[in-house]
Order: C-alpha cells, then sequence, then structure tokens
C-alpha cells in the first residue's frame, strides 16, 4: 500500500519512488521462499546489478536508489528471508542469509550478458556478499560493500537489543510513528517517513513490522579471517564518514585483508545508513563503480 509522501521531498525523490516495481520469485538452497523485486526485468541486454539490503530492511530500502542505474543495468533488489516479502525459517543463520544472495545471483548470472552479476549490499548484507563471493564460483563479477560492519576473530558479541513491537499495532498511523533506525542516526525525513510507510504489514489485529520477530538479535556472521583470502573477485568498500558500525581503522583493516580490493571510499558527512542522509552522494559514488570495469 503506497503511502502519501511527506511534504517537502524533492522532485528526484517523487520521480525514483513512481517507477513500476517488478515482483520476481526464487528459492533458497533450503526451500525458502524469496521475493526480489525488479525495474527494468524486461532489459537483458544490459548487465544486472543486484541491491541487497541491511538486516530486518526490505527491499524498499532501494525505491529511491535502484532506478538511477536502469539507464546501463538490469536493476534488481532482493528481500532476505524473514524480511520484506520473502517467506521465513524456523532457524536462522548467516550461512543460510548467503544462501538467499546465491540464489539471487544464480536466477541472473545466466541472464547477463558478461555471465557475472554486480552486488551492492549494506551493512549486513555485506557480509553475506563476500562469503556468497566464496561461494558463487565467480558469479558474482563485483563486490560493492556499503558500511558493512564484518565480523572477525576476537569481535565481542553483539548486544541484544530489542527491536520492533511483538503486538500488533491497532493503527496504520501511530506503527508509522515508531519506526527507528537501528543505529539510530541523522536522517532526511522524507526517506523515512516512506520506508515506514512500507515496512509493514497488516495481520490480526493491526499492522506490525515487514520482519519475522523471530529473527536472531545478535547474529553474527564467520570472521573475515577465516575466508578473505578466499575472495577473488573486484571489491569496493565505501563507508560513511560518521558511521557509528564502520570506523576507518577497522574499514582499512577489511580492505587490507582482501586480495582484489580497488578502492575503499569514505562518503563526507554520511552515517551508517548512507541511503537516508547521503542519498544522492551514495547514487554519484556508485556510478563512479560501476562505470568502472571490473580488472
Amino acid at each position: 500500500m503506497k503511502m502519501p509522501l511527506e511534504d517537502g521531498a524533492p522532485a528526484w525523490f517523487h520521480e525514483a519512488v513512481a517507477q513500476p516495481r517488478s515482483a520476481h520469485a526464487l528459492t533458497s538452497r533450503d526451500g525458502t521462499g524469496l521475493h526480489m523485486a525488479g525495474w527494468n526485468a524486461g532489459e537483458r541486454d544490459k548487465p544486472p546489478l543486484l541491491l541487497v539490503h541491511g538486516y530486518r530492511g526490505n527491499a524498499h530500502w532501494w525505491d529511491f536508489i535502484a532506478p538511477w542505474f536502469c539507464a546501463t543495468h538490469r536493476v534488481f533488489a532482493l528481500d532476505l528471508a524473514g524480511m520484506g516479502e520473502s517467506g521465513s525459517r524456523a532457524i536462522y543463520t548467516t550461512a543460510a542469509f548467503t544462501d538467499d544472495v546465491i540464489a539471487a545471483v544464480e536466477q541472473l548470472a545466466p541472464q547477463s550478458p558478461q555471465g557475472g552479476v554486480t552486488v551492492a549490499a549494506h551493512s549486513f548484507g555485506g557480509g553475506r556478499l563476500l562469503e556468497g563471493c566464496v561461494r558463487t564460483r565467480r558469479l558474482i563479477s563485483h563486490a560493492i560493500v556499503l558500511d558493512s560492519h564484518i565480523a572477525m576473530r576476537g569481535d565481542a558479541p553483539f548486544p541484544r537489543l530489542a527491536v520492533g513491537n511483538p503486538r500488533p499495532y491497532a493503527d496504520r498511523r501511530l506503527a508509522e510513528s515508531r519506526f527507528r533506525l537501528l543505529p539510530d542516526q541523522p536522517h532526511l525525513g522524507y526517506l523515512k517517513s516512506y520506508l515506514a510507510s512500507q515496512s509493514l504489514r497488516e495481520v490480526d489485529g493491526g499492522w506490525t513490522w515487514q520482519f519475522d520477530p523471530a529473527l536472531p538479535l545478535d547474529l553474527m556472521g564467520l570472521p573475515m579471517d577465516d575466508y578473505a583470502r578466499a575472495v577473488e573477485v573486484p571489491v569496493d568498500l565505501v563507508r560513511g564518514e560518521h558511521s557509528a558500525l564502520l570506523d576507518a581503522p577497522r574499514a582499512r583493516r577489511i580492505a587490507a585483508m582482501l586480495p582484489r580490493c580497488r578502492s575503499l571510499i569514505e562518503l563526507p558527512d554520511a552515517h551508517h545508513h548512507l541511503m537516508l542522509d547521503q542519498p544522492l552522494a551514495l547514487v554519484a559514488t556508485l556510478r563512479c563503480l560501476l562505470a568502472r570495469p571490473p580488472a
């Protein structure tokens, strides 16, 4: 259900979210049904670009980003299992989320003019992307990791922070007003309002969020130390200058561990949720990275 957009949103935003999306069904390795949105799925002469959201997010986080790349790429955004319109699991593991990314890549790669898929993934999705690069036998041709913490040996466990209301909100507008960013950060109000309106589903008794409340609160991936040298595809890393999850020393450490890291870019005045405080700077950065062919 599309909700009225907040007054003050610029014309580019209205134009972007008005672009039609197609729905695509696929299946992960364990049989979980997944949903993928497409913007120009019929343009098979263009190389595919897959966008992957962060934890407890959904494909709508890319609605105002994805259309900017349709001139050069065939653009899709995946809903990871237990989030958005994808099915849920009885047990969630990082390996299974990596399987979700691989399932999307395996569906798109055979239709690629070059035989590979470029994947850009944010936050939790970035770790699954890097793990997927090891397991896909080069079906991923280019990886762009956006402000992802990436687990390493010696990391302390994530704090078990409760997220969301386990009971439905009786009123949709009330639910939208309770939408929160984790971590919280400065943002453009119209973007947060849009995501709030697109992140709800109607259930018995009212409205609830589009993620499974059974998702673990402290899920961490494999230590990057165990697989970094096996990531054979070109990788670009992007971090927000003021990110609460990825500081500059850790970003440099990640870049040094990846044998084909092409660039480490710091987005000025951006925080962890890059698309919510610096959306056009993120678009410009991605355009430059996509224009540089993988070596």
